[in-house]
């Protein structure tokens, strides 16, 4: 009885001090944020973990009295379990690509510990392209609400292994480069010429494309221009212009 005393008086006077709780996640959170990868597609990985991504299950617990629906094919709820791991497009998306990550057979309510499984199976560079592609899935998702252009899954692997290789090839140096100033060379005569060049827009996802021929004396002959609604990377604004 003594002892029981003593330490109901200490829980009194806030003298307890219990363990710190062990977070059990922390190598997921550690290698989210450890990624070489865009910070938006951390940022996006993250908040899926956390479940506040916007999606129609999580809209309901404010108040949304829209449609619940997955807007990428008939499942009645949309959560972020389904649109990142459970829906065909997301099963064909990872079957296109060679990730070794299988998803579950059935749904996984608590996302992060589908994500955590991930993390224990594959080294970091496939993690890192697995974040990738569930920021495209995602964004994919997007598109089919606000823009009504959902992708398939083919066109989606492609797109986005593109713009990935391509923000990888710049961070890959520290090395500062010397911006080489190129000046136009007229062809042979009676020969044309065809000059290209093409915009992106990270922000809206959007880029155009321009040609110009010109003949050995320089003198302009034609050109285009072309407006790309969807894009993905410069690098495949380019390939388009092309």
């Amino acid at each position: 009885m003594n002892s029981a005393y003593y330490v109901a008086r200490d829980i009194a006077y806030n003298r307890v001090h219990y363990p710190p709780l062990v977070d059990g996640f922390q190598a997921l959170w550690r290698t989210i944020w450890k990624a070489k990868v865009p910070k938006k597609v951390a940022v996006g990985v993250w908040q899926a973990c956390q479940n506040i991504l916007p999606t129609r299950e999580r809209l309901l617990t404010k108040r949304y009295e829209g449609k619940a629906n997955c807007l990428l094919c008939a499942c009645p709820m949309e959560s972020v379990g389904y649109v990142l791991e459970y829906c065909e497009i997301a099963r064909e998306l990872l079957g296109e690509v060679s990730l070794q990550i299988t998803c579950p057979v059935t749904p996984i309510f608590v996302f992060k510990e589908w994500m955590l499984e991930c993390v224990h199976r594959v080294s970091l560079q496939q993690f890192e392209k697995f974040m990738v592609f569930l920021w495209a899935l995602w964004n994919n998702r997007n598109a089919a609400l606000w823009e009504e252009k959902p992708r398939l899954p083919a066109d989606i692997a492609i797109a986005t292994m593109s713009w990935f290789n391509e923000y990888k090839l710049v961070h890959a140096s520290s090395i500062p480069r010397m911006k080489v100033i190129q000046r136009w060379s007229r062809p042979v005569e009676n020969v044309l010429k065809c000059n290209i060049d093409g915009s992106f827009s990270q922000y809206q996802m959007k880029g155009g494309v321009g040609c110009e021929l010109r003949n050995h004396r320089g003198e302009f002959q034609a050109a285009v221009r072309k407006f790309i609604a969807t894009a993905a990377s410069a690098f495949q604004v380019e390939f388009m212009a092309l």
